[in-house]
């Protein structure tokens, strides 16, 4: 009698377990068929951008293109990244990405890495200010692939960037075309050195000049001038104007002397082939008055 009434039973437990393994199979089947696919997913590094250049940091812009072969969207985790020249390290890290590569395409996806120049400069100890730096930049991509597996695609690239320097800059003359106490006009005549490995272009500057401590005159002034890699240099002429009796009688017997300690500070705004490179600067000493 048991084993009569317990029959049905059995069947019926025996046909939901059965139901339950091919259920369960075929979705591992599906699970198996997207993970298995013959083609894996790949990254490769497209270009090189410089962006945010200053005198303290620039940001290295990679651009990395990821194929997504599934039939399923390619979830993007993360990317570790460092950069090291001649064998030495001067910057890692790892960078977050909110990405996902549609089902059956490719997409380019941007990395920055950010360079802080003192950084780099502690960590190389053979590079000084001015110098092209060659590196070579190491990034793994993460990526969540089907099947609760993470692929990690490694990538390498190779080129050069720079550490900036900031040309010498001195007053060599301030030379007068009219000097009276309502008007002066005249000309600064500034000298300047390249101290970069790389070519640099002027194109504008702001300056502010004091004589004897009191400021006479401020200015941006459209400059275009040309300087080759290092030791490349030239003069600029500055045009110069303002009002001698706003500054007061001392100022103007001082101007109508031989020469006077002067400071000139002010930002450069320079190309260089890595991209614009504002560039301050600040220059003291003495300055011989010409008419």
């Amino acid at each position: 009698m048991r084993s009569q009434n317990g029959s049905p039973i059995c069947r019926r437990i025996l046909f939901v377990v059965l139901g339950m393994t091919v259920l369960l199979s075929s979705a591992c089947q599906s699970v198996k068929k997207v993970a298995g696919e013959l083609k894996k997913p790949s990254a490769t590094i497209t270009g090189v951008h410089f962006q945010n250049l200053n005198m303290d940091a620039l940001t290295l812009l990679f651009d990395m293109e990821v194929n997504n072969p599934y039939s399923v969207a390619l979830p993007l985790a993360n990317v570790e990244y460092g950069l090291s020249s001649n064998g030495q390290q001067f910057v890692d890290g790892l960078a977050g990405l909110q990405e996902s590569i549609p089902a059956k395409q490719s997409k380019t996806v941007p990395v920055p890495v950010e360079i802080g120049f003192m950084e780099a400069l502690r960590a190389l100890d053979q590079i000084r200010p001015g110098a092209i730096v060659p590196y070579k930049a190491e990034l793994a991509l993460s990526v969540d692939a089907p099947g609760k597996q993470t692929l990690r695609l490694p990538l390498t690239r190779e080129g050069s960037l720079p550490i900036p320097s900031i040309p010498t800059l001195s007053l060599r003359e301030l030379r007068w075309d009219q000097l009276s106490l309502d008007e002066a006009k005249g000309m600064l005549r500034v000298h300047l050195v390249n101290q970069n490995e790389f070519p640099v272009d002027l194109s504008s500057l702001f300056y502010r000049l004091a004589l004897a401590d009191t400021e006479i005159a401020s200015a941006k002034v459209q400059q275009s001038a040309k300087f080759a890699e290092k030791g490349g240099e030239g003069d600029l002429e500055i045009p110069l104007s303002f009002s001698p009796k706003k500054l007061g009688l001392a100022v103007f017997q001082m101007l109508m002397g031989a020469e006077a300690g002067y400071s000139l500070d002010g930002t450069m705004d320079m190309q260089t082939p890595y991209g614009p490179i504002p560039m301050p600067f600040t220059s003291l000493g003495k300055v011989p008055f010409r008419k």
